[in-house]
């Protein structure tokens, strides 16, 4: 493996869109391996989009946790 790559760090994605997250990523080289949402205990349903609550790199590989922003209860 390039010496170059190992020292590039992971950008800290965590806080931002699902969207933006994946793009910012991919611009730094890395490959968003998986994705996985986190659902509400509460009944309800989600509204609006998702954001990145946990990261998680190996190598150049990552796995983003989202979160929807809003939970709407009955």
């Amino acid at each position: 493996m390039d010496q170059e790559m190992l020292s590039v760090p992971v950008p800290d994605v965590v806080g931002l869109s699902d969207e933006e997250a994946k793009r910012i990523l991919e611009q730094h080289g890395f490959v968003v391996k998986s994705v996985e949402i986190t659902k509400s205990f509460k009944d309800g349903q989600p509204e609006g989009g998702c954001r990145v609550v946990r990261q998680h790199a190996s190598g150049q590989d990552v796995q983003l946790m989202l979160a929807f922003q809003k939970w709407v209860c009955s």
